[in-house]
């Protein structure tokens, strides 16, 4: 439920009734919500307090009496249209009890009485996240434009849904022909044929291009075959009706095609063709406003930072169409190679398999993101840390995403996050800076020599995706272990043997044909993996965002040191390093399909049954174990 703050006092409220709802709050806060129910209640018996009724129905929830809790909301939003909080955890009931339509629409007007409240934004994108929806809902396809247009929400998962309101929207319809052109000549020829372009200029179709990362073969293909279509029509820019129109298609076009670093498949012809126009811009002092549709599309090809005339394109000024652009493949990476220089070392990288990893990463920082989670992955395990000035470690950071989300959720927490790679701490270290997070420290460093560190413990160790990356896993564990305090918890990230098996299949496929960890033999695999693996193999995993970018799919397919783990050896890891399993951090559908398979495991932390349980559901880990274990 979301937490009230106390009342003011209004025209329409007695002094008397705002003394004993600030009486109830504090009752509440001692932990006497009896006695608060019974203040509550004597309020309302006397007056309709919008706020007395909204924490009167929060009890009622707590108590698990969802229909008197509904009921106090309704009352609270009739008295004061205006308490956001109130529709709010109207929302949250009705998630709880399954009711996804409903919550979506409580959150809406949750939204609409508090527009700045990026909370709400966040639960409302989470819950449309669940949808693939049929028809468009009213006031949906604003909302979601608004909240894709509002920097901080977290649009990480909004991808299908975003696809979906596409399908079934008018003003998509006519474009929505080109989805599932069979190939570019196709694609061509219905492109000649339709009534009008505009639902490429949508906002919709717009902010998601520049704001989110879709996992769709077809829409892929829509982005892949117009990026050609447009470099075949440099000389033509009327092709959407008017000339302008070029570039205000070509720039979210190349936005989004850097996001995947231009893993499009690229034609040879084609690929000629962008070199010329890479050419013919580095050979100008100055981009003219005739060529800004050029250098927009050229930035869907290539980075434009790698233009020898990059830095003269900023000091040249840049027109404010082009700004976003500018900003993400020149600005950014010229900004982010600076940071790289002054990165402190804190442990030099010595071992043969950390340095090829290092390298790996170094070339492919990954993951780039822009949103992140600002809630505990596990309110019992994690969320007891709130308040405590806890000293946090993230062992392996990365882009710093994990590390940025402890940071955000635990202010007050003392965070050190390391990484083999400056590439990767550079682009975390931007995102702290913007974020303006004081209590994190990034640092270059191997786990393996973080016994440096001496006798500093920490009382929460993070180590997401990283150790399966290690020659020894078990001994860079054992190093995590040690740094860990008596009663400390830990969140550890491991890929399955059983999940990856697909995976494993792909990768035959790939040494079969010879292929390396080029941008071009990636694009070569992508191209031709539905041909060269069996349907069910090839389903599992293009599903998957990562096979939608091509440092993803390194990591993914091509990674140059992995170990796959399963339940009963990650058991025997854990028996070795005297932890105590906590359980998996999986979606509740997940769990609850566990626990009715098996009842005598309530709390589900059982390993045993665990590894029937993905025998049986072998996609159950498909990104890997990520779970939590505590020092005893």
């Amino acid at each position: 439920m979301t937490k009230s703050t106390p009342a003011t006092a209004s025209p329409d409220i007695s002094s008397e009734a705002q003394e004993r709802y600030d009486r109830a709050l504090s009752l509440i806060e001692k932990g006497k919500t009896a006695d608060a129910k019974q203040v509550l209640i004597s309020i309302l018996e006397k007056e309709k307090m919008a706020a007395a009724f909204n924490e009167l129905g929060k009890i009622f929830f707590a108590e698990g009496d969802p229909d008197s809790a509904l009921g106090c909301y309704e009352e609270a939003m009739e008295a004061d249209p205006t308490l956001h909080e109130a529709y709010a955890n109207a929302g949250d009931l009705f998630i709880k009890e399954n009711l996804g339509l409903q919550a979506l629409d409580s959150y809406m007007l949750a939204i609409q009485a508090d527009p700045e409240n990026i909370f709400y934004r966040d639960r409302f994108i989470a819950i449309a996240a669940n949808f693939h929806f049929k028809v468009l809902l009213p006031n949906l396809k604003a909302l979601l434009i608004d909240c894709m247009q509002k920097p901080g929400v977290d649009l990480s998962n909004i991808d299908r849904t975003w696809i979906s309101i596409l399908k079934v929207d008018p003003a998509f319809s006519e474009t929505f022909k080109l989805v599932g052109a069979k190939n570019y000549a196709a694609f061509h020829k219905i492109f000649l044929k339709l009534k009008n372009h505009s639902g490429l200029f949508d906002p919709l179709f717009i902010a998601g291009l520049k704001r989110i990362r879709f996992q769709d073969l077809q829409f892929e293909a829509l982005l892949t075959d117009l990026r050609r279509l447009m470099l075949e029509n440099m000389n033509n820019r009327n092709i959407f009706g008017h000339p302008d129109l070029f570039t205000h298609i070509a720039v979210p076009l190349a936005i989004y095609a850097n996001k995947t670093d231009c893993i499009f498949n690229l034609d040879p012809e084609e690929e000629k063709t962008a070199e010329k126009l890479k050419q013919r811009i580095e050979r100008e002092a100055q981009v003219r406003p005739v060529d800004y549709g050029a250098l927009a599309l050229l930035g869907a090809y290539i980075p434009l930072h790698t233009l020898e005339n990059a830095q003269e394109i900023i000091k040249g000024g840049v027109p404010l169409i082009l700004q976003d652009l500018i900003d993400q493949q020149i600005v950014e990476p010229l900004r982010l190679r600076e940071i790289e220089k002054s990165i402190p070392v804190l442990v030099p990288v010595e071992n043969e398999i950390s340095e090829k990893v290092k390298n790996q990463y170094e070339e492919s920082p990954y993951p780039r993101w822009t949103d992140f989670a600002k809630r505990p992955y596990h309110e019992q395990l994690e969320g007891q840390y709130r308040g405590k000035n806890a000293k946090m470690l993230v062992a392996g950071c990365g882009t710093g995403r994990e590390a940025i989300e402890l940071a955000a959720v635990y202010p007050d927490a003392d965070i050190l996050a390391v990484d083999l790679s400056g590439a990767s701490l550079s682009y975390a270290i931007d995102r702290s800076k913007m974020l303006g997070l004081a209590n994190l420290t990034f640092k270059q460093a191997d786990i393996l020599g973080l016994g440096v560190l001496g006798n500093e413990q920490f009382d929460f160790i993070a180590s997401s995706g990283v150790l399966h990356h290690m020659q020894d896993p078990l001994k860079g564990w054992t190093v995590l272990r040690d740094l860990l305090k008596p009663g400390g918890i830990m969140r550890i990230g491991l890929y399955s043997r059983i999940a990856h098996a697909p995976l494993i299949e792909a990768q035959k496929v790939i040494a079969k044909h010879k292929l390396t960890a080029t941008s071009e033999d990636i694009r070569t695999f992508r191209k031709n993996a539905a041909r060269w693996l069996n349907r069910k193999v090839f389903d599992s995993f293009s599903g998957m965002v990562d096979y939608y970018a091509t440092a993803e799919c390194r990591d993914m397919f091509f990674h140059v040191q992995e170990t796959r783990f399963s339940t009963p050896e990650i058991k025997q890891a854990l028996d070795n390093l005297h932890l105590e399993f906590k359980g998996f951090n999986l979606p509740l559908a997940v769990l609850d399909n566990y626990r009715k398979m098996n009842p005598s495991d309530p709390n589900a932390l059982d390993l045993t049954l665990w590894d029937d349980f993905e025998k049986k559901n072998p996609r159950t880990f498909a990104s890997m174990y990520n779970f939590w274990c505590r020092k005893s």
